[in-house]
């Protein structure tokens, strides 16, 4: 069905974004306070997709640090179609990483169905890209720290 991609809206977008993130099986949980915060990083994007209601939404990184797709939330056929599009009017590097989790079975069909190439993804630590702060040493120890993996706009 026809859609439009909008880029994200505070007043227009927040709330539905909130709503297809608390969806996903593996998110963190996020105040609103923490959403505005993240989506207002400099080098961060994020884009709707919709039709009457918000479906989908993707969020795109320019950043050393946060560079590709970040995040993404609602149905995967919506999610594709929106990537796809941002692809087709240039707002998207062809190039640009697209983490996929491995329980989200439907999206990797739908990637596989269309052809797109897919590998594991690489571990960046050692290349000096992370921007990591431990508040509390007693509950993130070393061990924890260098095994920590964080998908997401959680990770800036």
């Amino acid at each position: 069905a026809p859609f439009e991609l909008r880029k994200y809206s505070e007043v227009d977008h927040l709330h539905a974004i909130m709503a297809l993130q608390r969806h996903q099986s593996v998110r963190m949980l996020r105040s609103p306070a923490d959403f505005r915060q993240l989506l207002s990083l400099p080098g961060i994007r994020a884009w709707v997709v919709q039709r009457e209601n918000v479906d989908a939404y993707v969020v795109t990184g320019t950043a050393v640090n946060k560079h590709g797709v970040l995040e993404y939330a609602g149905r995967a056929d919506d999610i594709l179609a929106g990537l796809a599009r941002l692809l087709r009017e240039q707002h998207l590097d062809p190039a640009a990483p697209l983490p996929v989790f491995g329980t989200d079975s439907k999206l990797v069909s739908l990637m596989h169905a269309h052809q797109v190439p897919m590998a594991p993804l690489a571990s960046s630590k050692g290349h000096g890209t992370e921007m990591r702060l431990v508040l509390n040493r007693q509950r993130v120890n070393d061990r924890i720290e260098n095994e920590l993996f964080v998908w997401g706009l959680d990770w800036a």
